[in-house]
Order: structure tokens, then sequence, then C-alpha cells
């Protein structure tokens, strides 16, 4: 898979090399990611611009839709994957000028992120992420070298990961790697510094124990993430109520974004919000969604100072589910 710097994207037969299909993209300086974002069987394929616009496609070349993203982004270098959140879909990893910012293959903002300010310079370059998983699902975390020669790590709550940042005198422009670099077991992370010289820390970690994108561009550039992530077991919960709910909350000015997360597939979600008095201020729809968090935002501007409740409804064939959430206004 391929990506050309005027959206074009491509992809390839290595063996022999023939050209299975090509599309056009409005993204430009564009990354193509290879995985099983949603959890049914089959590859998508995620484009993610310079800027953090995201446009969808079928293993087959077919657009599934596009998002911009919720934060301002710049100046993001080859994206990593992994399932930095442990729900078992993987999660994209960028890092931008203004700090470490992860995404759901939905367009959601993984929760916890973005992270803190990714480099010293708004003019500077980050290196691009890394990512490691233990096979236990009790920790994750991304790495990345900032142009201030740190190497910076956040884990899946967006806190600093312990023992980080590392110095070395890194250069930004020279991508990390991690891995079993001594062939002892053990996981190794290894930099170039600006003045030449090596820097290799040891993790302490078995390499037998995690999962990791270890390089730029994942194993040989490939930018694909194959059967390392944990399948989701399909549960009978088709909106699990404790992944409903509003942030910020109170909200102030702006909008209220309305979380929630999906088992398996939908036909519609359904938002709508009530005063105390039971009148309708409000209504939000989505359209066929996929497995992952989701969100929408319910815009605060022409309501008054109060209570207000919010009834999401998730719709799969006869099955359905709701849940009531209360939201808080205060201007």
């Amino acid at each position: 898979m391929a990506a050309c710097d005027d959206g074009l994207i491509t992809a390839l037969r290595l063996d022999p090399l023939t050209l299975v299909w090509q599309k056009g993209s409005s993204l430009t300086s564009a990354q193509p990611l290879v995985a099983d974002f949603d959890g049914v069987p089959g590859y998508e394929i995620a484009l993610v611009g310079r800027e953090g616009a995201l446009a969808r496609y079928s293993i087959d070349g077919v657009f599934q839709g596009g998002y911009q993203p919720p934060v301002a982004l710049s100046g993001i270098t080859a994206p990593a994957l992994g399932d930095i959140d442990l729900d078992g879909l993987p999660e994209i990893i960028c890092v931008a000028r203004e700090g470490a910012a992860v995404f759901e293959y939905t367009g959601a903002m993984t929760l916890n992120y973005p992270a803190v300010s990714a480099v010293s310079d708004s003019t500077g370059k980050p290196g691009s992420p890394l990512f490691l998983r233990r096979l236990d699902n009790s920790e994750a975390w991304l790495a990345f070298a900032g142009d201030d020669g740190l190497v910076q790590a956040f884990n899946q709550h967006g806190e600093r990961q312990p023992g980080f940042p590392l110095s070395g005198g890194i250069s930004a422009e020279s991508a990390l790697l991690l891995g079993d670099v001594d062939g002892d077991g053990i996981l190794e992370m290894a930099a170039a510094g600006k003045n030449g010289s090596l820097n290799l820390w040891d993790l302490g970690t078995a390499s037998s124990t995690c999962t990791v994108w270890g390089e730029a561009g994942g194993a040989q550039r490939t930018f694909a993430l194959a059967g390392a992530s944990v399948t989701p077991v399909p549960g009978s919960d088709l909106m699990p109520a404790k992944k409903v709910f509003a942030y910020p909350n109170p909200v102030t000015e702006g909008a209220a974004n309305i979380r929630f997360s999906l088992a398996r597939p939908v036909e519609r979600v359904l938002v709508r919000i009530f005063d105390l008095a039971g009148n309708l201020v409000g209504e939000l729809s989505r359209e066929n969604l996929l497995p992952g968090d989701h969100e929408m935002a319910w815009e605060v501007s022409k309501v008054q100072s109060g209570v207000y409740f919010a009834r999401v409804t998730a719709q799969s064939g006869s099955d359905s589910r709701f849940e009531i959430i209360k939201i808080a206004v205060t201007h």
C-alpha cells in the first residue's frame, strides 16, 4: 500500500508486482495504515494527512468516509498503529507539533488524548511514534523523539510513562527503534544522537510478553498491523452503559461531546436532548456506524444554563438499546 503527495493511493501485489487498484484522495502528504480496525473479519485502510484529516477505505479501495480531527494538528509524521486503550481494536497513533494525538478509526479522539506538547518549538518537527502493548493487556504506551533531544512516552491513561523522558541528545529526524536489538530476549530502544552517537536503552521487558510497532512505518515499513490486536469478543450489550457519557460536563461554552461505544455495527444512533420540563431542545443522529467509540457534539450556545437529559438510542436490526445521561450547562 502506498500514498503519494498528490493524494493518490495505490494498492500493489508484490509477487508478482501487479497493480491491484488506484484511487484519488483529497488528502495530500498522507500515510496509509492497514489493520482490522472494526473487529469484523477483514482489513480496512486509513489514510492520515499531515494535518490529521482521516480518509477510510475498504481493502478493495471503496471509500468509506472521512473525518476532520476535533483538535488542530500540524506536521504529523508517519503514524503508528496499536491498541493503546486496551479495548481490543487498534487506534491511530500520531505525533504532531501540538502533542501526541490518538484517534479511533471512527474519527473520535481516544480518551485521555491528546497528551502534552510534543516539541519545544512550534516550528520543530517530532519523530514518528512507536508503540508497545503487553500481551496480558496490563499496559500500553507510545514513545517519540521531540526536537528538544528527549524521548517522551505516554501510557493508556495519557500519563507520562515511568522512567521517561530519556535524554541522549536525540535527533527528532532520526526515528526510534524498538525491539530485541541484541538478541537477549529483552526489549531495547535505540536512537541516533545529533553528534553521530548511538543511544541504546534496556527496557527490562521480555520481548515475548509484548507486541510492538517498533519502527517508523511498522515492521519492514509495511504500514500494516496484522494479527497483533486482541479480537474483541462480541457481547450481548450493544451499547455498554458505562461507556455512554458527555464531556466536558458541566459545559460552559462551545459543545458537549456525547460519547458512546458500540459492540457491533448499528443502523442508527439517535440522541434526543430534553430540558427538566420534558421539552425537546436538541436532536442528533448518525447512521451506519461501525463498532468502537463514537462522539456527537451538541452545541450549547442557544440553550440556557441548566440541567438537561440526553437519551442515546442505538438501533441494530430488531435489537435496540438506550441510555439516559445528564448534561449540565453553565454560561
